[in-house]
């Protein structure tokens, strides 16, 4: 099959799109389909073509400026894509949010067109009947569409609600790791990953590495993960707390750094920042335990690469973390906001060894049985060709 993958956000970008996509296109076109990806390019330096892992790659140029990035990338994509496929027959068009790509999608000539629903800005939009004319739009551009796919039954069950659509064009897929690049490491591998990390970071060393991969913004729910480390130091100090991901929404990140400074635990949370997904590998390899605070997830990456890697994962009641998580089997469940289920579930975790060792192999187990991509791919492949 000739795809193309309409994504604004793709690698380098770190986060959980990105890394969905690029491996989407890895995945099929290892599966000898013919793949093209239309994404942005934030600098004239990058190239507008190149060719990765099998992925003909198109970049259109879109200044870094957040109110008109949508707009170059829709202008120039859109008369592209209907020249290219006008003259290239083009099987599936498959887009990945609603604005700008699958409005982008309405441009290309295509067999079908396939939108996933990964949003958590979706999920805010379905309860605020306010923002009447964005739901108008959105519910004009799926109406062009063929299937939705939605990487958590939270998203298939509001998505068949919000585009009226029926319940066979909706499917329930979830997300998916490459288990051969996250995967599990002995005991004296993990220990110097530990020391590296903390040495690069300059930090001294310390028996435990709680990792929270999580960007700030409201809904990853970070200060409840604060809130908890404030609670653990009274238990054990032996430990750092790193906090990856951007600064997304800068109001936030300011009110957790000072959330920091307040409870006075910079000598034991800190901040690295964006990891490219290369690198986070290690910082997953070296943890001890992931903590998901999320308040809305999806089908979480960040929490399917931490259990490929056998790493034993605390994570909230919500969207599709659950259905990833079995209650102290491959990991333990928490309510939303509960920091303090938090703290109780992290110092349960650092003071039972055997407990995380047999969650670990049970994490491991349950990737490899359900979410590996060589699998999650060819249920996509399955919607292309129905």
């Amino acid at each position: 099959m000739s795809i193309i993958l309409i994504s604004y956000d793709f690698y380098p970008n770190i986060g959980g799109v990105a890394q969905h996509v690029l491996n989407l296109g890895r995945f099929l076109s290892r599966n000898k389909n013919e793949v093209y990806v239309f994404t942005i390019r934030n600098s004239l330096n990058q190239k507008f073509f190149e060719y990765l892992e099998g992925v003909k790659i198109f970049r259109f140029f879109s200044p870094n400026i957040s109110k008109i990035r949508g707009l170059f990338f829709l202008f120039q994509s859109s008369i592209f894509g209907f020249l290219f496929s006008l003259f290239k027959k083009i099987d599936i068009v498959h887009s990945h949010t609603i604005v700008p790509d699958s409005l982008v999608g309405l441009f290309l000539f295509s067999k079908r067109k396939i939108f996933t629903n990964h949003s958590s800005q979706f999920l805010e939009l379905y309860d605020d009947k306010n923002k009447i004319f964005i739901r108008i739009i959105y519910k004009f551009i799926m109406k062009f569409y063929d299937f939705i796919i939605a990487p958590s039954e939270e998203l298939k069950e509001k998505s068949i609600k919000f585009f009226n659509f029926k319940k066979d064009k909706v499917f329930f897929i979830s997300n998916g790791v490459d288990v051969q690049r996250f995967r599990p490491i002995n005991i004296k591998e993990k220990y110097n990953k530990k020391l590296e990390i903390f040495k690069f970071w300059n930090l001294d060393q310390r028996k435990y590495l709680i990792f929270c991969p999580r960007r700030l913004e409201p809904k990853n729910g970070v200060e409840f993960f604060v809130k908890a480390i404030q609670l653990l130091i009274k238990e054990e100090k032996n430990f750092w707390a790193l906090i990856s991901g951007n600064e997304y929404i800068l109001s936030y990140a300011n009110f957790i750094k000072n959330l920091i400074k307040e409870l006075n635990l910079e000598n034991y949370i800190f901040f690295t920042g964006s990891i490219p997904n290369e690198k986070i590998i290690d910082y997953y390899q070296a943890s001890d335990i992931v903590v998901l605070p999320s308040l809305m997830e999806a089908v979480s990456i960040s929490g399917l690469e931490a259990l490929a890697c056998g790493i034993p994962v605390i994570g909230t009641k919500v969207g599709g973390i659950p259905f990833i998580i079995s209650d102290k089997e491959n990991g333990l469940l928490v309510e939303p906001k509960n920091y303090y289920q938090i703290y109780e579930s992290i110092l349960y975790l650092i003071k039972n060894d055997k407990l995380r060792f047999d969650m670990s192999k049970k994490s491991r187990q349950l990737i490899e049985n359900n979410f590996s991509w060589d699998k999650i791919v060819l249920k996509i492949e399955s919607i292309y060709k129905k």
